[in-house]
């Protein structure tokens, strides 16, 4: 049976040792705990965007919209986990992340997720349209 993501079907990685204060009473990795993992994800994104990190300063940025994750196999601590993340979607005022969590080094799939980002005003705090320049970008991810 072919695995619900592939871990080729990313670009981007980043790594994330699993602490050991991530584990839950069960002795594995709280599932809270995957939230901070795609945000580690989607922030790399942001990094090979603008190095330089001009979006966090600017007029318009992202607010995290939505995040939606499915759990295939609990983690245990000592581990680290390999985050991938592509854009999977580009709307007009928003845009989706994919991610696949995977055990570092292997093909073991233990979450897979969709985050959608908005691009908003950040004195406003509205939707706005995505730049053609980010636009752009953004498309080379997918």
């Amino acid at each position: 049976m072919k695995p619900a993501v592939d871990r080729r079907e990313f670009r981007d990685w980043v790594s994330v040792p699993v602490r050991w204060s991530d584990m839950d009473a069960y002795h594995h990795v709280n599932n809270a705990k995957y939230v901070t993992y795609l945000e580690i994800g989607r922030i790399q994104v942001f990094r090979s965007l603008a190095p330089d990190g001009d979006w966090l300063h600017a007029a318009e940025g992202p607010v995290l919209a939505s995040v939606t994750c499915n759990f295939r196999r609990p983690v245990q601590h000592p581990a680290t986990i390999e985050v991938g993340t592509r854009v999977g979607k580009i709307s007009r005022r928003s845009f989706h992340f994919e991610h696949g969590l995977f055990l570092d080094g292997t093909d073991t799939l233990v979450a897979d997720a969709r985050s959608i980002v908005v691009w908003i005003n950040r004195a406003t705090g509205e939707p706005v349209e995505i730049s053609p320049a980010l636009r752009e970008a953004l498309e080379r991810l997918m």
